[in-house]
């Protein structure tokens, strides 16, 4: 089964959360995982109108911290308590503008883990990276932080994981790798996943990010080692993020 998830970044609207209510509160149709990840202001919303539903709900990101005098943070404790059930973690923006260290990383995955949440994990390359052809070493540096994971308390939970694999320069510029690129990096992935998982790593669903809209998410979807979609701009679009879970459903089946 394929797993979609909406991360709608710093956009979003009561008039969009209750478009998403209208529009999926009959799930049953769809044959694949739905997450939404909304700002935090609008979580318990989203929440709230899918609480009966199959569908997750994720937060885009959390501390690094467990508690305490950090004005601004939100701390993983929180959010399983207002219901989430994933959060994103390592999002290239986050990486890039507000300089999160793969320490910081660990942290957050592993209190994820032992909050019971699903980690979402994002990793990729920069334009600069790929011509410099050291796609591989990024997303080896990048995934490094799963060795983090190992004298965790939250070790048997591990499976519990999803990748995100989203080229930086696909995000949100309308242009994405071609599909032996996509197929290369979820092999290279799956294959440093069972370094660390052994034979549990086929549990760890892989997802491709970047761009990805209700035009191309066929062939997308279509490749062997793709397990689902992390969706920005498109998930901002009721019918288009709806069309992207029916394409989804459609070749998980």
């Amino acid at each position: 089964m394929k797993t979609i998830i909406a991360n709608w970044k710093m956009n979003g609207s009561k008039k969009l959360v209750e478009e998403f209510k209208k529009n999926f509160r009959d799930y049953k149709p769809f044959d694949c995982d739905v997450v939404l990840c909304p700002p935090f202001v609008y979580l318990r919303d989203v929440i709230a109108c899918f609480s009966q539903s199959a569908i997750k709900i994720g937060a885009q990101n959390c501390s690094h911290q467990r508690n305490g005098a950090l004005t601004g943070e939100i701390s993983c404790e929180i959010l399983t308590d207002i219901g989430c059930s994933h959060v994103i973690i390592g999002h290239s923006e986050r990486r890039k503008i507000f300089h999160e260290t793969g320490d910081e990383i660990v942290k957050k995955m592993r209190l994820a883990q032992e909050h019971e949440m699903t980690p979402i994990l994002c990793v990729g390359e920069s334009a600069e990276q790929r011509s410099a052809n050291l796609v591989e070493d990024v997303l080896k540096s990048q995934l490094e932080v799963l060795a983090g994971l190992k004298n965790s308390s939250s070790e048997s939970n591990n499976e519990n994981l999803i990748i995100a694999y989203e080229p930086v320069w696909a995000i949100g510029t309308g242009v994405i790798p071609k599909l032996e690129q996509i197929k290369d990096a979820h092999a290279f992935i799956k294959s440093t996943l069972q370094v660390y998982f052994n034979d549990q790593f086929h549990k760890i669903r892989v997802l491709y990010g970047g761009s990805v809209n209700a035009a191309n998410a066929k062939e997308l979807f279509e490749l062997e080692l793709v397990d689902g979609g992390l969706i920005g701009g498109a998930s901002l679009d009721v019918k288009s993020f709806k069309d992207i879970c029916k394409i989804a459903s459609f070749e998980s089946s």
